[in-house]
């Protein structure tokens, strides 16, 4: 008897939106921990809220990095001494989709107070996190994703790669 192996899942996630544009916010709910995500590195120069903007309408959103292997993983990605917009911003500190940050990898004397409100991964400081002013322009990470429009509904569907070290007892 041959077993398949699971190494992909995808969250759907369904709501009203009226009307629908790309003000949205979503929630993502994994069914695994210890799963990753997919990211791409957008070499776009564009403010924190544009870029966010691009994410959603080409990918799923800016960044939202749960730990420091996904951290790790955008650290890969982007090329060396460059800082790059992610998802977090300061609303009592929330990633874009609504979520509460249980991971943060500020760098020492982050966060500031004042005006900047918005966060870059700085990759000339080992991917520690930056606030900033969000009109500042910086290249950026995106989630990977779709999202489609069902007349007043919408669809979010992403695809998450599992890390294979996940323990995936019960998933059948």
């Amino acid at each position: 008897r041959h077993q398949a192996s699971l190494n992909y899942y995808v969250s759907i996630i369904i709501f009203k939106c009226d009307p629908c544009d790309e003000d949205y916010y979503s929630l993502e709910y994994g069914l695994f921990s210890g799963s990753t995500r997919t990211f791409v590195f957008i070499d776009n120069i564009q403010s924190w809220a544009n870029a966010r903007s691009y994410c959603r309408h080409h990918y799923t959103d800016l960044a939202s990095v749960r730990n420091m292997t996904e951290n790790q993983e955008i650290d890969d990605l982007v090329p060396p001494g460059i800082r790059v917009w992610i998802g977090l911003f300061r609303d009592s500190w929330k990633w874009t989709d609504g979520s509460k940050p249980s991971f943060t990898y500020w760098k020492t004397n982050e966060p500031t107070h004042g005006a900047e409100n918005c966060v870059a991964a700085n990759f000339g400081e080992n991917a520690k996190w930056e606030d900033w002013t969000c009109d500042w322009k910086k290249e950026f990470v995106c989630n990977v994703g779709k999202h489609y429009y069902l007349k007043h509904w919408l669809l979010l569907v992403t695809i998450y790669k599992l890390h294979p070290n996940v323990n995936r007892a019960g998933c059948r």
